[in-house]
């Protein structure tokens, strides 16, 4: 039912989106970051996908990561780099994007993607399914659950159910819901016991530091740089 279901929730302006304040859960003390000196970019197989996610120049980076898998058979497969800064936005190119980021994956390639300001809510899911992760200690990173947005805000009640039946559109989201923290759970920790720590931490919408979410994931799974050589605008939030 899913795949019927699913554009007609792009439909209606599915979206992550960082609102409100975030729900307090225990996550231990702020770490002293331990970082990893200096990354530099290789320009020439550089993807900006900062700012929030939509529109389209989003639409266009699935493209845009395919095009750099076509090493000559034979020659060495080169890391593609994918700026991700921003709070999020609309799942549906942030699904695509995390499909081709994964396709590249398949063929060799390995995805390095960074944040220097923030990876929040879509942006964080694309961070997510990356090869390697890089950030500046203080970078914000926040998941959480998904919602739905209609004419432009939050709606739920009378304003859903002449959309679609509520409770086909409530198995739906809570089936994506659950494909997020199985796919957390199996690329951000490395037991059941920090798995049900991620289920908490989702539905709470914990605001991390990327110190923190180091001290938290498994190791290696996000890197902490003092700096990163080779992106024009460090500090992009927008177009």
């Amino acid at each position: 039912m899913l795949p019927l279901v699913l554009p007609l929730l792009i439909a209606l302006g599915i979206g992550y989106h960082v609102q409100g304040e975030a729900k307090d859960v225990k996550r231990g003390g702020r770490p002293a970051a331990e970082t990893e000196g200096i990354l530099t970019v290789d320009k020439a197989r550089f993807i900006d996908a900062s700012g929030e996610v939509g529109g389209k120049k989003f639409f266009a980076i699935p493209k845009q990561i395919l095009a750099l898998t076509n090493a000559p058979k034979g020659a060495p497969k080169e890391p593609i780099y994918i700026f991700l800064n921003g709070p999020g936005g609309n799942v549906f190119p942030a699904v695509l994007i995390g499909g081709a980021i994964e396709l590249a994956k398949k063929r060799g390639y390995e995805v390095k993607c960074i944040t220097a300001v923030m990876a929040a809510s879509a942006t964080f899911n694309m961070l997510a399914k990356c090869s390697t992760r890089y950030a500046l200690p203080t970078a914000v990173l926040l998941f959480h659950p998904v919602r739905v947005y209609l004419g432009g805000g939050m709606f739920g009640g009378p304003a859903i159910m002449k959309a679609v039946e509520a409770k086909t559109l409530a198995d739906a989201l809570d089936r994506i819901d659950q494909n997020e923290i199985q796919m957390l759970c199996d690329t951000m920790v490395d037991s059941q016991e920090k798995c049900e720590e991620v289920k908490e931490h989702y539905n709470a919408e914990t605001e991390w530091s990327a110190a923190e979410l180091k001290e938290f994931a498994a190791p290696g799974w996000i890197h902490l740089v003092d700096d990163i050589q080779g992106i024009d605008n460090l500090f992009n939030l927008g177009e």
